[in-house]
């Protein structure tokens, strides 16, 4: 099977268009596969991060599985779901779905094109990093570093 990515040219079953963003079926069946481990990963990352008011980024997050549930383990953290922005209307129904639109938006952006990423104190690649070169997941990494305010 092939990889769900922007680079893509012919079609396959994950994408609207050949090379374009992800289906909606392919947002719906990430958010399953992602939802167990989001759980169990939530609460790791809360008692790591404590009770302090945090933004955390969901870098390529479809439905925002993993930033919604650290939201939810993190009262008073913000979240911002970063993705593509043909996919953000789907996001957006997820975050609605679970209550949380209040600390959750949807930011339209490109992982690879823009310079830098929304502003947070931590960042996640849930089904991510696994799916790219090496070269390129040092790049993501190394934007997120960049992207992180000067005091984190």
């Amino acid at each position: 099977m092939e990889k769900a990515s922007a680079d893509k040219k012919q079609d396959n079953f994950m994408l609207e268009t050949g090379g374009g963003a992800p289906s909606e079926l392919f947002i719906n069946a990430m958010e399953g596969q992602t939802s167990h481990a989001a759980m169990v990963l939530s609460p790791l990352l809360a008692s790591h991060l404590g009770d302090a008011s945090n933004d955390f980024v969901d870098v390529g997050g479809g439905s925002g599985t993993f930033c919604l549930e650290v939201c939810k383990a993190l009262p008073k953290c913000n979240g911002t779901i970063y993705e593509l922005a043909s996919v953000c209307p789907m996001t957006e129904k997820f975050i609605s779905k679970a209550d949380l639109s209040d600390r959750v938006k949807a930011v339209a952006g490109d992982m690879f094109k823009d310079k830098v990423f929304p502003p947070a104190e931590c960042y996640g690649f849930g089904n991510v990093l696994h799916d790219w070169s090496d070269e390129d997941n040092t790049a993501l990494l190394q934007k997120a570093y960049d992207s992180l305010p000067e005091k984190s």
